[in-house]
C-alpha cells in the first residue's frame, strides 16, 4: 500500500507560494531546508503525523 508524505505546491519563487499558500490556507508555513541535489528550496506546513504541505521553488 502506498502512504503520502508530502502534498506540494510547486512555485515559480518561494516567498510567492508561501505568501499565495498562507493567504488561502489562513496557517503559517515553517523554513524547510535546500535539496542541492535539484537546486530548490521549501517551506513546510505539519498536517499530522508525517504527512506536510510542502511549498517548493527554484
Amino acid at each position: 500500500m502506498y502512504e503520502f508524505d508530502h502534498l506540494v505546491i510547486a512555485a515559480e519563487s518561494l516567498d510567492a507560494g508561501v505568501a499565495w499558500a498562507e493567504e488561502r490556507l489562513g496557517v503559517s508555513f515553517e523554513v524547510g531546508g535546500q535539496h542541492l541535489r535539484y537546486g530548490t528550496h521549501n517551506a513546510l506546513l505539519g498536517l499530522a503525523d508525517g504527512l506536510y504541505l510542502e511549498v517548493i521553488a527554484i
